[in-house]
């Protein structure tokens, strides 16, 4: 599974995603991102957890991915529209940073 699908999967449940942090607590406090007491991640922060095993070009791919969406879908940084936009739309900036991903690697896969 790639680390886009991964990272979605953790804050598609609104309970699991914050904004205005890269994670909190249980209680809502902010915490750092690899803190074992974080159980809410905003989409950067929910990425890197997920891509802590993966290869920095890996992470950075993906991150470029979700820049590239929100830019399309919400004319905003990747961070500035999960501040901004609500959970809805970064499920759907996701789901298009998703869609570029395969279809890159599809049109790779043919070359």
């Amino acid at each position: 599974m790639s680390i886009l699908k991964e990272a979605k999967a953790l804050i598609k449940n609104p309970e699991n995603w914050c904004i205005q942090s890269y994670a909190r607590d249980e209680h809502g406090s902010p915490v750092m991102v690899g803190d074992s007491t974080a159980v809410k991640f905003c989409s950067l922060g929910a990425l890197y957890i997920v891509g802590v095993r993966s290869a920095n070009a890996e992470k950075t791919k993906a991150k470029a991915y979700l820049n590239t969406a929100a830019k399309r879908i919400a004319q905003k940084s990747m961070i500035q529209a999960n501040d901004h936009v609500g959970h809805e739309k970064v499920m759907e900036i996701f789901d298009l940073a998703i869609c570029m991903e395969e279809c890159e690697n599809e049109h790779t896969a043919k070359s």
